[in-house]
């Protein structure tokens, strides 16, 4: 700092400037990896939703002694939770939407992102039976979500005992 006319001490309006084009590159930093961060973080939250949903579909499933069913809106990208299942007569839905830009989708963008499918030929959606027991036709089952133009995917991973994993792709395979 250069002393000014009357002796007194402050910061020049270069030194202002150059402060204030630090702070202004460093903040442009943080939002740059902030938003690529976004993406990844809401397909993994979508994933690990979908996980907790599961899991709770099968706990109510055991404990409320009936079918519980997941049915899956794909082209709108949301999921509804059945309680009490397919054929209830008193049943409640529970409506989740998964997060903005993230759909059900497989990482090729081919085949089905939703592969548990009860044996009664149902759409697609997760069934447990009133024993915890999942009911598919296609075992382990998989549900895929993901962002297709930033490929990023993630996909929870289901078995017949109930048995509920969260996977990322990354380099070409499921970890």
């Amino acid at each position: 700092m250069a002393a000014t006319p009357r002796g007194e001490k402050g910061f020049s309006t270069v030194e202002l400037t150059v402060v204030l084009a630090v702070a202004a590159a460093m903040i442009t930093a943080t939002l740059h990896t902030a938003d690529r961060m976004l993406p990844r973080l809401r397909a993994r939250s979508a994933a690990e939703d979908l996980a907790s949903a599961t899991r709770t579909t099968r706990v109510q499933a055991i404990r409320g002694r009936s079918s519980q069913v997941m049915a899956f809106d794909q082209a709108r990208g949301r999921y509804t939770v059945v309680r009490g299942g397919y054929g209830a007569s008193a049943f409640e839905h529970v409506l989740h939407a998964l997060p903005k830009g993230i759909r059900f989708t497989t990482p090729s963008g081919a085949g089905d992102p939703v592969t548990a499918v009860p044996p009664a030929g149902m759409a697609a959606a997760v069934e447990y039976t009133d024993r915890g027991r999942l009911r598919s036709s296609s075992v382990p089952a998989y549900i895929h979500v993901g962002d297709p133009k930033r490929e990023i995917f993630w996909r929870v991973a289901l078995d017949l005992t109930g048995s509920v994993r969260v996977e990322r792709w990354t380099q070409g395979r499921w970890q």
